[in-house]
């Protein structure tokens, strides 16, 4: 009786706001359009996806990218969209759409190499958990723009009148919005 219980009580805690809360995307809009250039988009099927996924995806490529020495000393900003086709097994066809140089070219391309097998993971995970035995909706090509960006204490003290604490924040459970 008690197993019976426990596995309802998860089944309420984690599966159904998974299956049942309209999500939205922050690099997505509603069209499956990247928001940062609109002609870059996804299916309405791989944006349902992304959506469930996208907090754990993009932790791992903010904690796998560097802003190297050089690039900030040379003041390079800006925002590097890469693609790349999501494959069954792993993330093929790695590219930017725009480089930069620096070494922040490279330090992208490798990172998201890194965590390819994360990402993939999620996709595959997140596709068990809706619909086993379907098609994988998630097989496609997705983008994901990148800023590098430099903040100067005393200047945006000026701007602001408050003093920057900068920190990236890394979720550990996708996050689900209204």
């Amino acid at each position: 009786m008690k197993k019976a219980y426990f596995i309802s009580l998860v089944f309420i805690v984690l599966l159904v706001p998974l299956l049942s809360r309209a999500q939205k995307s922050y690099i997505y809009n509603e069209m499956g359009q990247l928001r940062v250039d609109t002609t870059l988009s996804i299916s309405q099927n791989q944006y349902r996806i992304w959506c469930s996924i996208e907090g754990n995806i993009l932790s791992h490529v903010s904690n796998s990218i560097d802003y190297n020495r050089m690039a900030k000393e040379s003041g390079l900003t800006g925002i590097i969209i890469v693609a790349f086709d999501s494959d069954t097994l792993d993330l093929k066809n790695i590219r930017l759409l725009n480089q930069f140089g620096g070494g922040l070219d490279e330090n992208v391309i490798t990172g998201i190499n890194k965590i390819s097998k994360k990402i993939v993971n999620e996709f595959r995970m997140i596709q068990g958990i809706r619909r086993k035995g379907t098609p994988l909706e998630y097989l496609g090509t997705y983008y994901i723009p990148i800023s590098f960006k430099i903040i100067k204490p005393s200047d945006y003290m000026k701007e602001t009148n408050t003093m920057p604490i900068i920190g990236i924040s890394s979720g550990t459970i996708s996050r689900w919005h209204n």
